[in-house]
């Protein structure tokens, strides 16, 4: 709008101050006036839904179906969900380097890869649960004599699909980015026009331009991020001439970041339903707490924010089968933790994970009952992940390079004073012998 027509919504400030609802601190809480910023912008928008243009368009059913993850998948999700949490909290204290935020995205994409099967990044983990699921949904189809187009943003997802449909002796259709055109043409033509061809497999270099009304059922196994890109796909088969009822099915892997993609997609729907096309009459919509972060956003997606969790009202939600504890737990190879106690059993007095003010990766102090020396060199030949890292294991060195200093006092657990002598009184005299004795 600012490029057809400054003056429809004027400086930044004042667009800000009229659509958006601030808080006492100024950050954005919701968006407010939506009928009024959909009046402005109407006379330089025309919206042709295909509600309005195609009236005749049989009923459409949309399904969701919760998948957990196999054990596998959940080690190598919880090993990307560690780094994302570790590039959330060195966001919260200082901005993102350009190589960091790359590797922000890398991390969340390759979770959603995950989310369909480990094979998409390990070549020799094969299992996918929702292949399952998705066989299911390819005998009833069989049974019914309905086609369907499966949808994944993924090649490698698809290849397992494909591998399953030659177990089953269903024919299908093959169309990806790298089939060249006249391929593409013949692999549509078999669908359409072969009663045996029952499925196809389409990555989203199918999702515009294809008129695939044979088919009467949608699957995707992932979920994009854009609600529109979503209705790309749904419209290869729910579109003019469709004559059968369209079913839609979502394959979501539970309490993962598809499945917080949900609320997301529904939150973004009604957005733009309330101020591009007003078929919703809300005037405000309210954000989540946080929702002017992108690190808040992240968080929910991933679920360690507060607001996490969050689906649309027309979604059955299955119970959660972790509790919030078990979303902070080190999971996988970051989990150091896990494994410093693992190696070092009771001589592990204390283990966190600090984020420096410089430097690409978080720091793991470990605080052992003594023999700090011969500890680190345990560690260093059991556990290969840490030699080649200059900042671990870090231990008890730094405090006893203060010792040397002169900066700290060494001193025994019996003679650490009460927390309120630190302040103003002097340190009690040594214990004697039957005090320590009693204690």
């Amino acid at each position: 709008m600012e490029f057809l027509d400054p003056s429809i919504f004027g400086p930044l400030f004042r667009f800000n101050r009229e659509f958006y609802r601030l808080d006492e601190r100024g950050k954005p809480e919701g968006y407010r006036s939506l009928d009024i910023l959909h009046e402005r912008i109407r006379p330089c928008l025309l919206r042709r839904r295909k509600s309005d243009v195609e009236t005749e368009l049989p009923e459409r059913t949309d399904k969701t179906r919760f998948v957990p993850l196999s054990e596998g998948q959940r080690i190598a999700y919880g090993s990307h969900e560690h780094q994302v949490t570790i590039l959330l909290q060195i966001a919260e204290q200082r901005p993102l380097r350009k190589e960091e935020q790359d590797k922000l995205q890398r991390e969340l994409a390759m979770m959603r890869m995950i989310c369909d099967t480990n094979y998409i990044l390990d070549a020799e983990d094969r299992v996918c649960p929702k292949l399952k699921e998705l066989q299911g949904i390819i005998e009833d189809c069989r049974e019914e004599g309905a086609k369907l187009i499966v949808f994944s943003e993924w090649s490698r997802m698809l290849e397992l699909v494909r591998e399953r449909c030659d177990t089953m002796g269903v024919k299908f259709a093959w169309h990806t980015g790298k089939v060249p055109q006249k391929r593409r043409r013949a692999e549509i033509q078999a669908f359409k026009k072969d009663p045996e061809c029952l499925v196809f497999l389409s990555t989203d270099s199918g999702a515009t331009g294809l008129n695939l009304q044979i088919a009467s059922v949608v699957v995707n196994c992932d979920l994009p991020w854009n609600p529109a890109k979503l209705e790309q796909r749904i419209a290869r088969a729910w579109r003019k001439h469709q004559t059968k009822p369209v079913t839609v099915i979502n394959l979501v892997s539970e309490d993962t970041i598809e499945h917080s993609m949900l609320g997301t997609l529904a939150k973004k729907r009604d957005l733009s339903d309330a101020a591009l096309d007003r078929i919703n009459q809300a005037t405000e919509i309210s954000l989540r707490r946080g929702g002017s972060k992108v690190t808040e956003s992240i968080k929910r997606l991933i679920g360690t924010s507060d607001s996490a969790g969050e689906t649309p009202d027309s979604v059955e939600t299955p119970p959660a089968k972790n509790n919030r504890q078990d979303r902070y737990r080190p999971r996988g190879a970051p989990g150091l933790a896990l494994d410093l106690q693992a190696h070092l059993g009771s001589a592990l007095v204390a283990c966190e994970e600090r984020i420096p003010e410089e430097g690409a990766h978080s720091v793991v102090v470990a605080v052992v009952e003594r023999d700090a020396s011969i500890h680190k060199a345990t560690l260093n030949s059991d556990l290969p992940i840490l030699p080649d890292d200059p900042l671990a294991p870090t231990k008890l060195e730094a405090i006893e390079r203060l010792i040397d200093a002169g900066l700290l006092t060494r001193t025994d657990r019996a003679t650490i004073p009460l927390l309120d002598n630190l302040n103003d009184k002097p340190a009690p005299a040594p214990l004697s012998p039957e005090e320590k004795a009693r204690i």
